[in-house]
């Protein structure tokens, strides 16, 4: 084994050395016309990744998604406005957290780690906006944001999807999915460092944008320095230029073969330890994280003793499934090789007590 310590988990992940390298440059001056066609040129790549209808624009912030998670709900829902949020986990919550901290009225749809969501059930209710994890990353769980993309259609509801973790994993359209506003980490699928907060909007969602509280994360201003490629306030620079970086080669790979390699590479992984006495702890599995429970072992107990033995970082979940669950995530810069050393690892660790 490595005496570096090797991620697996969901942010952050894995980074190419090429993007390392650009990291470690000196960071250049940013009110220029070069950052701001760099600006420009990163946002057009994102509209074109997520085939964003004409119109549509992206807005950077120097945050983690959960202010980007934020910022979507002080520009789109104020006190006169309804919020659903389609709560599966910990994300979920989240969002109905941000609302119910600001005093705003939200229906906290509610579900179990496998209960399924019958999309009718919200015909009946009024809402201006609906909340969504297109992954709900505590048990890697993947939502049906098609099936809410068509509900908020027939509502003439904004759809405000979380991608943070399926962002280059699941399949995420704009157009096929209805999606107004897309919230997406610089530190998980895109394999950057934490710091960069992204969010897409549609032209529908730019009509909707309401007067922020916040002075930060005001969208009308965003959408204002845009024009120009630029951002109201200092943004992480040197995440942009990585950014860029990575945003070519994605395109030269593109979407569609991108995300193919992602399910091939999941489904080796999961194929090679189905013998194991782990389960899968949900039924719709997302391609960007396999959340796995012990049969015989305390999932917290499992996660210190691989990085202790191994150097392996696997992710503990937060509370009262921190015994019952692990994480692996498969974001960033991964390959088969780099999943060959966990299963390696968890044939050795089951080996010596199933023996």
């Amino acid at each position: 084994m490595s005496s570096i310590p090797r991620l697996y988990t969901p942010g952050p992940v894995p980074m190419p050395a090429e993007v390392l390298a650009i990291g470690a440059t000196q960071v250049p001056y940013f009110r220029n016309k070069a950052f701001s066609n760099l600006v420009l040129d990163c946002q057009h790549k994102l509209l074109d990744l997520v085939n964003a209808e004409t119109g549509s624009k992206v807005l950077f912030f120097a945050s983690s998604g959960t202010g980007v998670m934020e910022a979507c709900v002080d520009n789109f829902i104020h006190k006169s406005d309804k919020a659903l949020v389609i709560n599966t986990g910990g994300f979920g919550q989240r969002f109905v957290d941000i609302c119910q901290r600001k005093n705003l009225d939200v229906h906290d749809a509610k579900y179990t780690v496998n209960e399924v969501i019958n999309y009718n059930d919200f015909k009946q209710l009024e809402f201006d906006a609906l909340f969504v994890n297109a992954c709900e990353t505590t048990t890697g769980r993947k939502l049906d944001i098609e099936q809410s993309g068509k509900l908020c259609k027939q509502k003439g509801a904004l759809h405000i999807v979380d991608a943070i973790s399926a962002f280059l994993s699941d399949p995420i359209d704009m157009q096929l999915h209805n999606i107004d506003a897309l919230i997406i980490s610089s530190n998980k699928g895109l394999a950057l460092p934490p710091g960069l907060g992204i969010v897409i909007l549609s032209p529908k969602a730019i009509r909707n944008v309401k007067q922020s509280p916040s002075l930060y994360f005001d969208f009308k201003e965003s959408l204002k320095n845009m024009q120009r490629g630029q951002t109201p306030f200092t943004p992480p620079v040197s995440i942009i230029l990585q950014l860029q970086y990575q945003l070519t080669q994605l395109t030269q790979i593109g979407i569609s073969n991108l995300i193919a390699q992602r399910a091939d590479l999941v489904n080796y992984f999961r194929d090679k330890i189905c013998h194991l006495p782990l389960k899968n702890y949900v039924n719709d599995l997302s391609n960007s994280v396999t959340a796995l429970s012990p049969l015989e072992q305390n999932a917290d107990y499992l996660v210190e003793y691989f990085e202790s033995r191994f150097k392996l970082i696997l992710t503990p979940s937060a509370g009262d499934l921190s015994k019952k669950v692990f994480r692996v995530a498969h974001m960033g810069n991964v390959d088969k090789a780099h999943f060959d050393v966990l299963i390696e690892a968890l044939n050795e660790f089951y080996q010596e007590r199933l023996s």
